[in-house]
């Protein structure tokens, strides 16, 4: 409605009419006022519709909620999956996930705290140091105590910390050996006992490799701590890992590295100077027949192997070896709608459903315990006996503690490492030097 143009038409016509001059000057006045008042009116009218408008259109703004990870190729890509599942079933948001080469990239880039993601998958072993410098959301009141309580202790210790929680046990990996079984059955080995000790696996890898010496007997990568530790415990029987604390020169240490580095030089049944990444791909073509491996490469490894693949235990002369953790944490933004969202997100990860296809996908076990003896997993494992050995390793490891100087320790076993392996020198002076390195950070 044009208001000028009614002002106009009222103005002619009082003009038209003889009114006395102040009755027409009253009447020109109340114009003015009823036109301000509806002028006002429309205005207000138009900002009302708009601001509804806005808010529609921020209803119907997705909200994006981004995860870090350093997950393989393979299982990131049944992360991506899990994450389109939540997609569909919650319209209103969206998850972007986000590849980080290694954990220690992520935690500078958490660090900086610039353009932060909502939830990160991450080792155990940063998760005190970010809590501490106030990155992490405190999970306790989120989670549900049934929730809690389905899980074991064991495994919520290494993301509590002073009373609070501050991330979800989510992939917690166990260490086991591959085994190609046309390679055995080469050998004449069909209806055979497994190993229980190292001496055992030496003997059969070394039938292997002289029957066809383009074929390796073994591999056993020690590119870690977590590796490493687990190597020497399988072998040795022993905790060189306490609490805080790292032993690398004990003499049982020194003499499962003199027993590896013999496979090297002595027996040539392992291939020399190999990364753990070669020796994957020397395992798929056939030409490698034992492989110390992650329950988290068994789907991967299931589905690109061209011949019968067998999982054995890890040996073990006490208990078994360690487990390497990762878990959900959420970041903390000052935002408890958007915690909710985040933790919301976490609770579908973990869910019965999705735990089981994590564990059927990936090979990496599930925690909880209203899981593990299902129906649908008992079934399963009818068929796929391989997994069983994944569930087997994680009820008998022991969760890889928290250690200081998690990082540098790692550096100083993988030179260490590269001296025995690769260049052939002393085990007992590479570990005798990495012990008075180990010394040294504290």
């Amino acid at each position: 409605m044009c208001f000028k143009k009614i002002h106009f038409l009222l103005y002619k016509f009082l003009k038209g009419v003889q009114l006395s001059l102040k009755i027409t000057k009253l009447f020109i006045i109340l114009i003015f006022i009823l036109t301000a008042i509806l002028t006002i009116g429309h205005k207000q009218g138009l900002l009302a519709s708009k601001g509804k408008d806005s808010s529609s259109e921020e209803k119907n703004k997705n909200k994006e909620l981004i995860v870090w990870h350093t997950l393989s190729s393979y299982n990131k890509e049944v992360l991506k999956n899990l994450t389109k599942d939540y997609n569909t079933h919650n319209p209103s948001i969206s998850v972007r996930t986000v590849f980080y080469s290694n954990d220690k990239d992520m935690v500078i880039n958490l660090m900086k705290k610039d353009s932060l993601p909502d939830i990160v998958l991450i080792s155990t072993q940063y998760i005190e140091d970010l809590a501490k410098k106030n990155i992490l959301v405190d999970l306790s009141k989120l989670i549900p105590k049934k929730e809690y309580q389905d899980i074991d202790k064991r495994f919520w210790k290494p993301v509590e910390l002073s009373g609070g929680v501050y991330g979800f046990p989510f992939m917690y990996d166990v260490f086991m050996l591959f085994v190609n079984q046309n390679s055995l059955w080469d050998i004449g080995l069909r209806d055979y006992r497994e190993p229980t000790n190292w001496e055992e696996i030496e003997k059969i890898a070394s039938k292997i490799h002289y029957l066809d010496t383009r074929k390796w007997g073994i591999f056993i990568p020690l590119e870690n701590i977590e590796e490493f530790s687990s190597y020497i415990k399988s072998y040795t029987g022993e905790d060189i890992v306490k609490e805080d604390s790292i032993t690398v020169n004990g003499k049982s240490t020194i003499r499962a590295m003199q027993f590896l580095q013999n496979l090297i030089y002595q027996r040539k049944i392992m291939p020399p100077k190999t990364t753990l990444n070669e020796a994957q791909s020397i395992f798929l073509s056939g030409k490698l027949s034992v492989m110390m491996s992650l329950s988290s490469n068994l789907v991967y490894t299931t589905s690109n192997f061209p011949y019968n693949l067998d999982v054995w235990k890890m040996p073990a002369k006490e208990g078994g070896t360690y487990i390497k953790s990762s878990c959900l944490a959420i970041i903390k933004k000052n935002n408890s709608k958007n915690e909710k969202d985040a933790f919301d997100l976490i609770e579908f990860l973990v869910n019965k459903e999705n735990s089981i296809k994590w564990f059927t996908h990936t090979g990496v076990p599930p925690l909880k315990k209203s899981i593990k003896d299902s129906l649908v997993l008992l079934l399963f494992y009818e068929n796929n006996p391989n997994y069983s050995i994944s569930m087997f390793e994680l009820d008998r490891g022991r969760v890889f503690p928290k250690i200081k100087h998690y990082y540098e320790i790692n550096e100083i076993i993988k030179n260490a490492v590269e001296e025995i392996m690769i260049n052939g020198e002393s085990p007992g002076e590479s570990l005798d030097k990495a012990q008075n390195r180990i010394e040294s950070l504290k």
